[in-house]
Parts: C-alpha cells; structure tokens; sequence
C-alpha cells in the first residue's frame, strides 16, 4: 500500500474519533431547581426594554428571546446548543436520513453552491443536475452572499412544490433555468469500496437512525468482494456527528466486547450513564446489526492516530478512572502527538507498550504554492493592490474590531497596507458589514465574485481558500485568541507558508503549538487589541523582522516534521500482525 495511503484527516483502522454526537437541550421543570435571580433577571428586562425602545431599527420579541436562549447556552460549552421548534425539525430530518428537497449532495465555490453529486433517482438527478454544476440562484433570490445553511433552507420544502433553479454548467459555459418538484429524498450516510487488494474504504457522513445498518450491510459487502481485507479506513472526514447510539454502535464494531466507549454526565440522575460496546447501549430495537458482521473484523487493529487529550478530557477522565480505563483499553495501540499527551495517556494507565509518540501529522500538511502569476491574479481579484497585507484568519467576535483598528493605526503611521479578514462563521456577514460601514472604508466580501475595483478590506466569506489567501499575506493574525476567547485556532497553515504569526494569550486547544512557536522566536503573542496594534505597526515597517519570522516558522515546522512517516511505520507494523 505504501504511499498510497494518505493517513491526514482520516481515521485509519477504526480509530477511536471520540463520541461524534450532538445533544439537543430539553427544558424540565424540576422541584429541586434554586429560585429564578430576580435581580439578574430584571437586568435582562432592562435591556430587552431598551432594545426595543432605542435601537436604530425595530426587532422583533421573538427573535429577540430566542437569541438570548441561544447565547446562553452556546456560552455553557463549545458543544452545547439550543434548539427551537424549527431547527429541531430539521435536526431530526437529518438524523433520520431524509427530508424533503431536491436530492443533491452539495459544497460551496466562489460563493455559488456547487452540485458534488445529485443522488440517483432524485428529482434532481432526473432533470439532469450534474456533478460540478453551479446553482447561482434559487428561486428569485442569488445565492451569493448566503451561508450553505442557508441555500439548503431555500431549496427544501414541502412536498409537491416548486423550487426553481438557475445553474451555470461551466463545461458548456451555458446558464439555464431548471424547475424542480420536491420530494422525500432518503439520504445515504455510508458509501465503501475496495480501495486495492486487501484494502477497504468505508465513509461515514453522518451518525443517522440507519447508519449502524447500513455500516454492517456495506462492511459485509466489502469482505464478500474480498474475504482478506488487511486494513481498513473509516472515514469521518466531515462527520458533523448525529446520533450518540449510532456513534456508539460504529466503535462497537472495532472495540472489544463491553469495553466504555463514552461516559455522560450531568446534575440529574438521568444525565449520568456509561455506554458500552454492548447492543443494549446502541441498539433500541432488539436486533443487533453488528451480528452479521464477518469475525474477521474484530481482528482489525484499532489504532488511535494522531492522539491527545485536551485539558478537560484529561481531567474527566482522572476523575472517572474506571470508565477511563476501560475505554482505552479497547485501543490496540495509541499513538500520542506529542509528549505531554504521551505522559497523560501513561498516567491514565496505558501500559508503555501501546504508545509510540509519532508526533502531529497535522504539520506535514502540504500546500501547493501560488505560482507569481497566480498571486498577482488572484490580488487582482480580490482587489487588492501591491500594498502590504494583513490577514486575520479564523476571526471571531471582537477580533474584527480589533483588526480594523491595527489598520488603521498602521495607516496613520505612514504604512500603506490593507486587510483581509476571514471570520471563522461566514453567517456573521451582516455583523462584520456593521463594523465595516462605521469604520468609513471601503470593502468587499469573496463571496460577491471578484471586487470591482481596489479595497481596504476583503472579507473571506467562502470555503476552502484560507490557505490560499495565506499565501498573499504579509502578517498573520491567528483568531479566537485574544480576551475573552481562550481556546484559539490553528497556526499550522501559517507556519508551513513561512508567515509573521501574531496570536493572543488564548491558545488553550493549541497552547503546546503556540509555546514552540513562541519560544523559537516564530511568533509573537499579543495581550489585547490595543497590542495588536503596536505589532501590527512595528512589523509592517520591519521587514528585517518580518523575515526573521518567517524563517523561524518555516524552522520550526521542518524541525517537528516526520510524524506521517512515523505513523506509517507504525501502521505497517499493525497490518504485518494480521497477514
């Protein structure tokens, strides 16, 4: 198999992922809950009031409420939502593996939304939808400028009715205008195949009612076509989660019997459970699907690739130690990605033995760099001049502001420059335009097509093209870094591209990246926005240092590269057990 088996975002001989699952929030009246706090309360009266009463435009009570029920509880967790009746709706419609729309498997491109693939037998798969299509409007209304989300919502329904849509086939160069009935489309969430002798390839793209079923259907399927499957990729690329039984029944499949696959845990007696590789845990129906599974299945080595325990796993899991053993010991080998999760796996009580420190395979990623013609087209497209260029990457709320602000300090310092900002949620468009139109200067969202003319301000609001925007920035700043966020994004890209790196104090999901990076001289942190600022300022008007930079981060990753190799070694070795 050799270098054919790209291990970077796929999960490799049933790996471990974790429980892929989403909960939604049910309100219970309960006798034991503490009294309602008036006076906190009476603050949020305060402000409903005055919202109502002074804001510039009218909002509406309802939107008003459901907001802030869904800020407070996204403020409990990253994983914590709120759902009302509308999104449950569509959140059990996507969990069952069917809703009622036009039947295409979609991304998005340029801002258009690009046919992947139209399901066979959907209403869009008879009116002759193909793979690479453009849908550049949905009814009357242009798709630019929409989130995903939001272009879905549009072209589903109600059965029966009509959505019509206006596609662009780039293959002809011809726009045409396509009128769909919507229907029930049954949604397929595994697809497999054999990918070479001895072996397989199975893709999940969603934790769904059915996928357990259709999991042990196409793994049944696949070893018919060749009894001597040797490994096999579980591909969760994408998985937005789904279903918790699901999640747990798909680990069944590769753990030991009755090993603890996820423990919950809560206030109420209810929220408090242990669930094992066991059909009693996943299966509510009294037919347990992993039967039909071939035994040689279970002889598959379940490697755990690109290992690490944040700091509230690893506390939980010191907490809860049973569970936590159990669970780990379904693991056949663990392999760390770096040596404090190394020694956390050993705490834990992981035998020597079943851990080899391969490193993060994260910082071999490979990105193909622009060609000079390529660059200059793509400045002229954003409409960027040959000033220097400030990228904030992965944004958050109050990160904009603050690099709107660095600009324009930088500005009045003499520096000719201009910014691009990449928010971390493009549905925050209406937001960053807000800021954008108070600042006084002159900007233009990717998801618009080419800017007309030259900017101060390029919002990347499409998919997929941050690593290509990267490549024309002269400073990175690194989002969901400074106060309050705590957690921060990746600084992998910037640091594979050779580019000036800034982040704030709050890189707590990457923190052991950013101390290397920091310590190496790669990076600089900055406390708030005010020394963004004076950053920003100093090393647009130092290319010595900029440089400096950029060759530190480019040390850097040569220096912690190796860990894909090292994997596959370890790989090769699983696989040897099992011929």
């Amino acid at each position: 198999m050799g270098q054919k088996l790209k291990i970077a975002g796929w999960v490799t001989f049933g790996v471990l992922a974790g429980s892929m699952a989403t909960f939604s929030l049910q309100t219970v009246a309960r006798s034991s809950v503490a009294p309602l706090p008036l006076e906190e309360l009476q603050q949020l009266s305060a402000v409903f009031g005055l919202i109502k009463s002074d804001y510039v435009e009218p909002v509406d009570d309802k939107k008003l409420i459901t907001d802030a029920i869904s800020g407070m509880v996204s403020s409990l967790d990253p994983h914590s939502q709120y759902f009302d009746k509308k999104a449950y709706k569509e959140f059990k419609e996507g969990t069952a593996g069917k809703f009622v729309g036009v039947g295409i498997e979609i991304t998005q491109e340029d801002g258009f939304v690009k046919v992947v693939s139209p399901i066979e037998g959907s209403p869009a798969f008879r009116a002759g939808l193909k793979t690479n299509d453009l849908i550049t409007k949905v009814d009357d209304t242009p798709v630019k400028g929409l989130s995903l989300n939001e272009a879905v919502k549009r072209m589903r329904g109600e059965p029966s009715t009509k959505v019509v849509l206006t596609v662009f086939r780039k293959e002809e160069n011809r726009t045409f205008v396509v009128t769909i009935v919507r229907e029930e489309i049954k949604q397929q969430s595994v697809r497999g195949k054999m990918v070479e002798p001895g072996y397989a390839w199975i893709r999940l793209s969603q934790f769904q009612e059915r996928t357990l079923e259709d999991f042990a259907k196409k793994a049944v399927e696949l070893y018919k076509q060749d009894p001597n499957i040797k490994g096999m990729v579980l591909d969760l690329r994408n998985d937005p989660g789904g279903l918790l039984g699901s999640a747990v029944g798909i680990s069944a499949a590769f753990l030991p019997d009755n090993v603890t696959v996820v423990t919950t845990n809560g206030q109420t007696a209810e929220s408090q459970q242990t669930l094992r590789a066991n059909a009693l845990d996943y299966d509510r129906r009294g037919v347990d699907p992993l039967k039909s599974l071939p035994a040689a299945m279970r002889k598959v080595p379940v490697l755990c690739v690109n290992a690490r325990l944040s700091d509230r796993s690893f506390q939980r899991m010191r907490w809860f130690a049973p569970a936590a053993h159990l669970m780990l010991d379904g693991v056949t080998r663990w392999l760390p990605c770096s040596a404090q999760d190394e020694a956390r796996f050993r705490e834990l009580g992981v035998p020597a033995e079943r851990l080899t420190m391969t490193g993060n395979i994260k910082l071999d990623v490979q990105i193909p760099p622009l060609a000079d013609s390529e660059r200059a087209e793509l400045r002229r497209e954003l409409g960027l001049s040959d000033d220097l260029v400030l990228l904030g990457a992965s944004t958050w709320p109050g990160e904009e502001d603050a690099m709107l602000g660095a600009l324009r300090l930088t500005r009045e310092r003499g520096v000719r420059c201009s910014l691009i900002l990449v928010p971390r949620h493009a549905e925050r468009r209406a937001e960053i335009e807000r800021l954008l139109l108070k600042a006084g200067l002159s900007y233009h969202f990717r998801s618009n097509g080419p800017a007309p003319n030259r900017i101060d301000v390029l919002v990347g609001d499409t998919t997929g093209e941050l690593r290509k925007i990267t490549q024309l920035a002269d400073i990175v700043f690194v989002g969901k870094s400074l106060p309050p966020h705590t957690e921060g994004q990746t600084p992998v890209e910037a640091a594979a591209l050779g580019k000036p790196i800034l982040c704030g104090p709050g890189m707590g999901n990457f923190r052991l990246l950013a101390r290397d990076l920091l310590a190496r001289g790669a990076a600089w942190e900055v406390a708030d926005a005010a020394a963004l600022a004076a950053a920003v300022q100093e090393l647009m008007r130092d290319s010595e240092r900029r440089e400096a930079l950029a060759a530190a981060a480019l040390g850097w990753r040569a220096a912690n590269g190796g860990a894909l190799e090292r994997t596959l070694v370890v790989i090769r070795e699983a696989l040897a057990q099992v011929r």
